[in-house]
């Protein structure tokens, strides 16, 4: 971890230091190479001034080590709120930091990020799809998109349905179609396409190596045999960042749709991150999936750039959805550099 070398470094400065103050061993006993020894006056004068340097020198260090260590220990506090945590550097291609990010537990809504990948490996954005009696999947008191029976749209539309206001309805026509199409079978049932695209999906996670994750659905309801890790998500987040009209799709605020019957829909992303008038605006984050249920609990999967570097975040299982943010910022605060 970024934080942890620099508490590590600065030690390192203190223990040199020490050592060009008389001291020849460090706190640990390891051996410190006297420095080469410089002539200087034997006056009163410059041996008050070397102390006084050295003095101001030690104290600047040991602010240098309390401030990085309030900023590891903040980090930690804040983690303790939600399930499993991870941050990735895709340049530097090494995880930052971790808790529990190998720990299977479920992650809601951000499985949508496979439905949108899946999806698009079969059809093309320009697509058409319809939903259809697939709707009646839909579990009750889903977030909704606001798709009806007989709704056509391009596969990109459906995306922003998907992605935005995270719509279930549109997680499951996207699912239907989807499998109809890649399995050239028009005549599966609702339920059998629903299971032939989760296939689909458990097979991409494999191509991906998501070895500690497994889909039983399209929009990431609470189910025992539907689990991910952080590690895992972000391997996801990773490979859906590649993809142009994933990209562009999470990080887009508002998209207005008009629908074939003349109706106008306006989704709105549900990450606050990227919502100028929401008082968890982060400059410098550019998607990409929140979820929520109840077993799952308050979920982000968060693509940030700073410096010219990218980095991947993934908080899962957080206690609410004022946690999942605090948490995720916190993390980019003490880790993205």
């Amino acid at each position: 971890m970024r934080t942890i070398k620099l508490i590590a470094a600065v030690i390192s400065a203190a223990v040199i230091m020490a050592g060009c103050s008389g001291s020849n061993s460090s706190k640990s006993g390891e051996p410190v190479s006297a420095a080469p020894q410089t002539v200087v006056s034997s006056s009163q004068q410059s041996r008050t001034t070397a102390a006084e340097t050295v003095s101001t020198t030690a104290a600047s260090t040991q602010q240098q080590i309390t401030t990085a260590t309030q900023q590891t220990s903040s980090a930690l506090n804040i983690n303790s709120n939600v399930k499993a945590a991870a941050i990735y550097s895709p340049d530097d291609n090494r995880f930052i930091f971790g808790k529990a990010k190998d720990t299977k537990v479920p992650m809601a809504s951000t499985t949508k990020l496979m439905t949108a990948l899946v999806a698009l490996k079969y059809l093309s954005p320009d697509s058409i799809i319809t939903a259809g009696s697939e709707l009646s999947l839909v579990h009750p008191e889903s977030s909704l998109c606001g798709l009806y029976p007989g709704c056509s749209l391009t596969l990109s539309q459906a995306l922003y349905g998907l992605l935005l206001p995270s719509g279930n309805d549109a997680a499951y026509t996207i699912a239907v179609n989807t499998a109809r199409r890649a399995s050239g079978d028009q005549t599966l049932t609702d339920a059998n396409a629903v299971k032939y695209f989760c296939t689909l999906m458990n097979s991409y996670a494999n191509e991906l190596g998501m070895t500690s994750t497994h889909f039983v659905n399209p929009e990431g309801w609470d189910d025992p045999n539907h689990y991910s890790t952080a590690a895992d998500m972000i391997k996801l987040a990773c490979c859906a960042l590649e993809n142009e009209t994933i990209k562009t799709v999470c990080s887009t605020q508002q998209y207005n749709f008009t629908t074939p019957a003349g109706g106008n829909l306006q989704w709105i992303n549900s990450n606050k991150l990227i919502d100028k008038q929401s008082a968890y605006y982060t400059p410098g984050v550019f998607g990409m999936k929140t979820g929520t249920t109840q077993n799952a609990g308050s979920c982000l999967i968060t693509a940030y750039k700073t410096n010219g570097k990218t980095f991947i975040c993934a908080v899962l299982g957080a206690s609410t959805d004022d946690d999942r943010y605090i948490a995720t910022r916190t993390i980019l605060n003490a880790y993205a550099k």
